[in-house]
């Protein structure tokens, strides 16, 4: 992921995009569209105005189902929040809105570079993963 982030970093220079917001959202795009095939559940990801990017990983237990969404918060501050909604409720969950995720942990990020915003993301995504 390093490379492609770096050379999308390099594009963004040469393109004059020098804006935090504008640069994580250029980064979480590129991430979604090369994660996007390894998701199993696009129609239940937690969805809001502030949410940037978000992927599946694994729940707190043993039968949840686990997502991590990158969210702006007041200014430029971002947060990365795992949520979890529990597997075998899913098929009857479909038709409820808004669905019942559990917020399982906040991360605020306090970094001021798009880089290193995304980095943290990684980690924190590969933390959850057991990588």
């Amino acid at each position: 992921m390093g490379k492609i982030l770096n050379e999308l970093l390099e594009d963004m220079k040469k393109e004059n995009i020098d804006n935090i917001h504008e640069q994580v959202m250029e980064f979480s795009k590129k991430i979604f569209e090369e994660e996007d095939c390894h998701m199993k559940y696009n129609d239940l990801h937690p969805d809001g105005p502030n949410h940037i990017l978000t992927l599946e990983t694994k729940g707190v237990l043993k039968k949840e189902i686990g997502f991590l969404t990158l969210e702006r918060d007041i200014g430029d501050i971002y947060v990365v929040v795992h949520r979890t909604i529990f597997e075998p409720n899913i098929k009857h969950l479909k038709d409820i809105e808004p669905l019942p995720y559990r917020i399982n942990k906040k991360w605020e990020i306090d970094e001021n570079e798009s880089m290193k915003i995304i980095k943290e993301f990684a980690k924190i995504y590969k933390y959850l993963e057991g990588k």
